[in-house]
Formats: C-alpha cells, structure tokens, sequence
C-alpha cells in the first residue's frame, strides 16, 4: 500500500466506476451510507486506533467515490432517438462539431444538428450524428474537404438510419459502438451537392489541430504509396481507417494487431526525436521542450488512451530525472489511468484503454520475474539473451492483454511470440523513418522521396509478412465464448500463481502447483459456459445478410451444411464479413454441404470467398449454365480447390438421423424453358417427426410443378418463403399444400425491393402461419429434438 498506494487508489476507483455500470442505486441512499462510513471510520481511529477496520472502511469509501463520480460525471446515456430503422430523403441542419482525415471515397464528419426534416415532419432535436458524404470523383471530393472547418453550419441532405446492430450472435454492435462515443445515428449523402455550408463560424482550437493532422496526412500521401499511406496514417495519426478489412484481419490472426495502434512505442520515438533536436540546449530547457513537444504528438493523435499514458507516464519519468527523484512506473500508469478516468469514466469500458493498460502493468509487473529467469541462466551470447529479454516483454504483454483479446478478437494467436519478435523492430524503424520523412520533407524534398521510398519497401515485405504468417492454418486457435468472468477468473490465478509459484522449491511441487491452477481454471470458466449449438439436436439458423439468403445447419452428428451464403460487392463481401464470422463465433471451421439454390449474386456471392478460403468441402448446384461468366468462374474455382460439384437432381442425402430431400429435376426438357429463380434448388429437411423446406428464389411456376410432382409431401414445420416473400411466390395454393407453422423471410432492412410483399405477410396471416423476419429479428435460430422445433432468443441468453 505504501509503496504503490496509487494503484489500489485507482483499482478501487474503477471498482466503483464498473459497480455503477452494472448496478443502479440509489443516490440518496447511497450518500447516506458513505456519510455514515466516513463517520465510522473517525470514531473507530479515536476510540480504537484499529489500522485494519480503517483500511477496510477507507476501501469502501474509494469504491462509493469511483460510484457517485461515474453517476455525476459519466455522459447521458445515448440512444437512438427514432422510431424506424431509416428515413430516406431527410435533411439535418447544425454545426460540424468534428471532422475526420479524408477517405478513399468519402468524407466522415460529425454533426451537432439543430433540426431534422424528414418525410412529412420536421423537428428541432440536438443529436450527434456521424455523416458520411461519398463522392466517386477524388478532385471533387478534396476540394469540398478543403472548404469545410469544425464549427461550419452546414445543411446536409442524405438518409439517416440507425447504425448496424448485432444482428448475428457474436457479431459487433455497431450502434452500441456509435453511442458509447456520444453519437446517436448515422447520416448518408450520397451526393456532394447536398452539403451546403451556410455558416462560417470556427472553433479555433479545433481547426488549428484538424490543420496539422490534415497537413500531416497530406505530406504522407505525397510521398508514399496507396498501402504505405494508410499504415503510416495508423502509426502517426491514429486512423487507422484506410488499412483494408484482410489487411487488419492478417494482423490479428498473426497476434500483432496491437501494433496498428499509436502507443508507448511511438511515443518512443518522439522522445529520441525531441531530445535529438534540443540536443545543444542545457537539460531543463531540451525536457521542458520535450514534454512541449510530447503534448503536441498527444493533441494531434486526438489523445488516445494508449498516447496519453505513454505521454503522462514519459512526462513524469522526465519530470523525475529533473528533479532527482525516484521513478515508480506502476505509481505513474495508475495516475495516468485515473487521469483518464476522471475526464470520462465510462473509457474503462473502451477496448483501446484496456488492452493498453493491461499490456503495460503486466509488463512492469512481470517482465523484471521473467528478466529475472533469463538473467539466473548466465546466457553469454549476447544475441540469445536479447532475444529471449524481448521475447519476455512480449510474453508479459501478451499475459496482461489475453482476456481482453479472446473477448473481442475471439481468436489465440499461436505464432504471436514468433510474429512479434520481427514485426515490433520493424514497426520501430516504420515510425522512426516516416517521422523522418516528415521533418526532411519541409527542407528537401528529394531526399523525403528517397526515405519515402525505402520505407515503402520495408511496409510492402512487412504486409507480405503478416499476411503470410496471420493466414497459416496454424496462425490462431478460436476460442469462442471467453466471458467477463472467465477473464476475472483467468487475473485471479495469474496473481496467485505470481504469488505463490516461487514458494514451491521442488519441480515435483511445482508441477502440481501449475496443474492445480490449471484444472481450477478449466472448471471455474466451465461454470458460465453457453452455446446456441446444441448437443445432439438439429440446428437451423436463418444468418442475417441483409438482402440475401444464407441458411446454416449443424446436424446431430454435428456435420455442417450452408444453403446460400449472401451477396458479394466490391465493398462488402458477405462471405468474408459476416458468414466466416459467425462461423467463427460458433468455433465452427469446416462445412461439410454448400447448396448453391441459384446463381443470383444474393445467394452465391459469399460462396467465392468461402470456397477460396478453403472452408466448404461439397458443392450442390444446379447444372453449368456456360452462357454466364459467373458460373463458369464457380466451377473453374470449385475445381481448382478440388471441392466436390454435386448437380441437383432427385434423391436423398442422409446425414446421420437426418433426410435432406433434392426436389428438383433438372434432367427434364422443361428444366431449361425455365428462369434463373425458378431453376432454385429446392430441399426439404427431415428429423424425427419435424420438417424443414427451403425454396430459394423460385417462384410461382416451380410451385406448381412442385404441387404436382409432390404433393403432401410438401408439408412443413418451416417453410423458407421463396425470393424473399415477394409476390412472385408463396401463392395460396402452394401455403395450403405446405401448411407451415412458420415462415421465414430472409430479406435487408428497408430494402428497394419492399420485400416482403405486404400481399404475402396478408396471405400468411389469413392462413394462420406466424412470419419470422430476419430484417426485425435478426438471425432467426430454431433448434429441433425430432418431436418439436424451438426458437432460440439467442440475444437474452
């Protein structure tokens, strides 16, 4: 307590912090009881003097502390403020309280809104929106970047919407992201035109700091190329928004994603560079400038949590050295996370201020045991010992920052130790020479070309690096599910095997000791472990892709199937970004069946990435249409993974105890007069007494032929309604022959195409069938025994 008294200080602040988050009290009452312990505590050190009950008493009341801070300081609470999930056509007029570094094809900035029109009604509402405002034409798109400043009243016409939720189990929540960080929905402008500035006021603080960072980014994108820009933007300026989706990916899965963002490191560097160029001043004035300069690198990165403690702790080391006193780093990161904490208490719940925190205090905490180790081994190559000293940094970080990795990235990295051992240096050498650049670049310009140039270089083999190492098949372990409390369990046994491991003198003593922990940790995190995929039971999931279809199936036997898998763009492939997730977050690597019901792109475009990816095994679909591009693609890549092409035709799979039935008949002269949505593969799935029929996209004319070749055969628990209930299908005559309890329609928020069909919702209500909609639901998940099906609410579970 005495020699880091800051540390319980604040652990005990963030106790009362998180409190508050998760349990509403009463204030009043609450306030009561910290007067009447408060009053506890001095009569019990005049009557007793009892330094234990004191400590106890003073703990408490650090925790009430953090508690009655959160609840007055803490930001209201943001929320969507409408009823529907988007208003096409609306207008917003209010001031640009932000504006970020400019993208590919777009400009980001926020707006404090004075009124919104939209549709029939016009409202004063003071929201903060997130704008974006796309514009193809670069030139066009710069030179209206250019004109805007923070504080500008604006006039913005576009489409506000909510942003995306978790609309499948695991996925991330958007909007929730979006409120934590004070905004309320989304706004799209589609056409630059639209922005119209009719104020110039300027905050000028605001725009001094957007200026250096545009002028900044303005430099970097002068000199380096396309990937370069972006990774250098990330390092230098913490945006890391231009780094593509795989880029970021191969980071993660190669355990070095942490890199991405500006931390001590470049902090670091800016030191070296500082101390560099005040190097002929006396001492107090070169730190003084220092500190200056260090502060300006904290404005201009918009004060990460990661800059600002490497920033307060760097200051206070030099502060130190200035005035001949000790150095407590664990001291200096706890006032640093209190600092923090007090401007905004709810950032204890933001990623980047947890996986800095935790990797620095493990680092001061457990490096000097594992340098310790090292060290006792008397190690006389220098190379060797340096290695394994780094290797113990990196080991103590990753130890600190595990739980929070597992919870949002989902993903163990297994060659982490070896991929950080190259990429740290690496990263080093990336930020000290664009810095470089930066600073020679003011004064010559060829010689900024030529560091531009190498450095490019160094970037484009450090990509191929981690893009080689993070997509090995042996690069992570998925490890879904890793809650709250499994990574309180996981800190509690690292402080005792801390703790206690060194008491153990005998090897046979300590291996016990570390089974012990072991076992005790494996049955502890079992205690609240969940799975929407259940043991010997048929699983059906209806995965949210927006406009498209993708239907998952895990059998009893716990073989996979996946019929359709959503649409692919240049901007967003569903395969990559939605389905292998949710994959993931189910630990679910291989699917044994892909049904391809027809070669629309929102059916069959998240297959091409699935299929190059490896993670399909068998292909069904309908026979090689040679007349379209996109199939014979299909099939040339299908054969060059060597994955199984199976066409429809009539018969039965059996898979375990379950029947999946191939209605179509694609060997008959009508088969050809027929069109591409009407082509679907049509499935009917059978377990125990329960029955599934999924119909694709076809339509009211395969219906019929369907009714005469099947009949009553057609009948089903649940049936997937045909192009996503529009009225092309689901005719009366077919609803009755199938007679569902349930219909599920597969269909994207709002859509152009108005689906589903009210004439069909109609037609489902008057036949008595209960409508599931993937567009208000979400991911719809039914789970089946053989005697009766059961929907999960897997978002309350």
């Amino acid at each position: 307590m005495n020699k880091h008294p800051l540390i319980n200080f604040t652990v005990l602040f963030i106790c009362g912090i998180v409190l508050k988050n998760y349990l509403e009290l009463n204030i009043g009452l609450l306030f009561y009881v910290w007067a009447v312990l408060i009053i506890s505590a001095l009569i019990l050190y005049k009557i007793k003097n009892d330094a234990g009950i004191i400590q106890i008493l003073l703990f408490i009341n650090i925790i009430l502390c953090g508690y009655f801070y959160s609840s007055l300081i803490s930001p209201q609470k943001i929320s969507y403020p409408f009823e529907n999930q988007r208003y096409k056509n609306s207008e917003v007029k209010g001031f640009i309280s932000n504006i970020e570094l400019i993208r590919k094809d777009k400009i980001v900035l926020q707006i404090e809104t004075d009124s919104i029109k939209t549709g029939k009604f016009k409202i004063k509402r003071n929201v903060v929106l997130l704008c974006n405002i796309y514009e193809k034409s670069k030139k066009k798109l710069l030179n209206v970047f250019n004109q805007l400043s923070v504080g500008n009243e604006i006039i913005l016409k576009g489409n506000l919407q909510k942003g995306k939720e978790e609309r499948n189990p695991g996925e991330f929540d958007y909007q929730k992201y979006l409120e934590s960080n004070g905004i309320s929905a989304l706004f799209n402008c589609y056409k630059i035109e639209e922005l119209k500035i009719i104020g110039n006021n300027k905050d000028l603080l605001k725009n001094f700091i957007f200026d250096i960072r545009k002028n900044i980014d303005a430099q970097i994108n002068k000199y380096h190329n396309e990937n370069s820009s972006a990774l250098l933007r990330g390092l230098l300026l913490a945006d890391r928004s231009e780094v593509d989706y795989e880029t970021r990916q191969s980071f993660v899965n190669a355990g070095v994603i942490h890199v991405l963002a500006v931390s001590g490191l470049h902090v670091g560097f800016i030191i070296l560079i500082f101390l560099f160029l005040f190097s002929r001043l006396n001492i107090v004035l070169r730190y003084i400038l220092t500190i200056a300069g260090l502060i300006l690198f904290l404005v201009v990165t918009g004060s990460p949590p990661s800059v600002f403690r490497a920033t307060l702790m760097a200051a206070v080391l030099i502060i130190s050295a200035l005035t001949n006193r000790s150095y407590n780093s664990i001291n200096s990161i706890s006032l640093a996370a209190f600092i923090i904490l007090l401007l905004n208490p709810d950032e204890i719940f933001n990623p980047g201020f947890q996986l800095s925190f935790s990797a620095v205090l493990s680092i001061i905490i457990l490096y000097p045991v594992f340098q310790k180790s090292v060290n006792k081994y008397k190690i006389k190559n220098k190379f060797i010992n340096y290695l394994l000293l780094f290797s113990s940094v990196s080991i103590a970080a990753q130890i600190g920052t595990l739980p929070f990795t597992l919870i949002y990235f989902k993903k163990l990295s297994v060659i982490a130790l070896f991929a950080n051992l190259l990429v740290i240096p690496v990263i080093g050498f990336i930020v000290g020479i664009g810095i470089f650049t930066l600073i020679v670049s003011v004064i010559w310009s060829w010689a900024a070309i030529i560091y531009a140039a190498a450095n490019d270089k160094i970037i484009e083999y450090l990509f191929v690096f981690v893009k080689f190492t993070g997509n090995l098949d042996i690069s992570y372990l998925l490890i879904p599910g890793f809650s709250k409390y499994d990574s309180v369990v996981f800190y509690i046994l690292v402080i005792v095997v801390y703790t206690y491991y060194n008491k153990f003198t005998s090897a046979s003593g300590r291996i016990v000791f570390t089974l012990l922990i072991i076992i005790n940790f494996l049955l502890f995190i079992s205690y609240d472990n969940y799975s929407i995929i259940p043991k010997n039971k048929l699983l059906v999931v209806a995965v949210d892709v927006g406009q498209g279809d993708a239907i998952f199936i895990k059998f009893p036997n716990d073989k996979t199937a996946l019929i359709d898998a959503g649409n692919a763009t240049v901007n967003f492939d569903t395969g990559e970004r939605i389905i292998k997730p949710f994959f993931q977050n189910l630990g679910i690597e291989k699917i044994d069946y892909g049904f391809i019901t027809h070669l629309d792109m929102d059916h069959l475009g998240g297959f091409y990435y699935l299929i190059e990816k490896g993670i399909v095994k068998n292909i069904y679909k309908t026979p090689l249409d040679s007349s379209l591009d996109k199939d014979i693609k299909l099939e040339k890549l299908l054969k060059e993974k060597n994955i199984s092409i199976n066409y429809y035709k009539n018969e039965i799979l059996r898979i375990g105890n379950c029947r999946i039935y191939i209605l179509n008949d694609t060997n008959t002269p009508i088969y050809n007069s027929l069109n591409i949505n009407d082509k679907s593969g049509i499935l009917k799935l059978i377990f125990g007494s329960t029955s599934f029929l999924f119909t694709g996209d076809a339509g009211i004319r395969t219906e019929k032929m369907l009714i005469k070749d099947f009949d009553n055969f057609l009948d089903a628990d649940i049936l997937k309604l045909g192009h996503h209930g529009s009225k092309t299908s689901s005719s009366e005559q077919f609803l009755r022959i199938v007679t569902p309890d349930y219909a599920i329609v597969s269909a994207g928020i709002d859509n152009k195409f108005k689906h589903p069909s009210q004439v069909v919702v109609d037609r489902l209500i008057n036949l008595g069938v209960n409508i599931k909609r993937t567009d208000i639901e979400g991911a719809i998940i039914i789970e089946s025994d053989g005697n009766k099906i059961k929907f999960i609410d897997w978002k309350n579970n």
